[in-house]
């Protein structure tokens, strides 16, 4: 991934701030974005969801602790966030957040000559099709629903309604904050029929 210290430094705090469950920064479009939800939009500060991908995710510390007591290292990669999204329960509102003032790039390895698949039999299980399957076996076997939940975007936080002083303010002292909510309109072009009241 390619992002700096000190925006690693800022996910954490904004973890902290928000009583996130689960967070990771926005895809910028140069790289991979394997999930359109996932990609920077760059209208919003960070944006309440159902998911976040397994490539970079930050837990809070009992949420990680609570996945690893059921989580099966055979299943790599592939399903592994639809997975740990499940594990948390079904409502995941205000606890789940991909943050769009924090991009990264998720670099696409053939951009390096890179092949995205393992040819080394001792590392099979790692190729993107072993990956799938085994997957797929796990999820039937266990009754997951996985990518059935499909994506949620619950709310919006603008980012012109955060800049560091009001964003400061905002936490400190729980005033009120203009957030768009989770509405067809909200992927469309302007905030028409988007606009709500929430509290921090």
């Amino acid at each position: 991934l390619i992002i700096d210290g000190p925006s690693i430094s800022k996910l954490f705090e904004i973890r902290k701030q928000h009583d996130l469950w689960i967070l990771q920064p926005a895809y910028d479009p140069r790289g991979i974005v394997s999930h359109p939800i996932t990609q920077v939009d760059e209208r919003y500060f960070m944006r309440y969801t159902n998911f976040v991908e397994v490539t970079c995710p930050l837990f809070r510390t009992d949420k990680l602790r609570q996945f690893f007591e059921v989580y099966d290292p055979e299943i790599v990669g592939w399903g592994v966030d639809w997975w740990f999204l499940e594990e948390l329960g079904p409502d995941l509102a205000n606890k789940v957040a991909v943050v769009d003032s924090v991009p990264c790039i998720n670099p696409d390895p053939r951009s390096k000559g890179r092949e995205l698949e393992v040819e080394d039999p001792r590392f099979a299980k790692y190729a993107r099709n072993n990956q799938e399957q085994t997957w797929l076996a796990y999820k039937e076997k266990h009754s997951l629903k996985g990518h059935e939940l499909g994506y949620k975007t619950y709310q919006c936080l603008w980012k012109d309604d955060l800049d560091s002083a009001t964003y400061k303010k905002v936490v400190q002292t729980s005033e009120q904050l203009r957030v768009c909510i989770a509405t067809p309109e909200v992927a469309g072009p302007n905030r028409s029929g988007g606009i709500g009241t929430a509290y921090v």
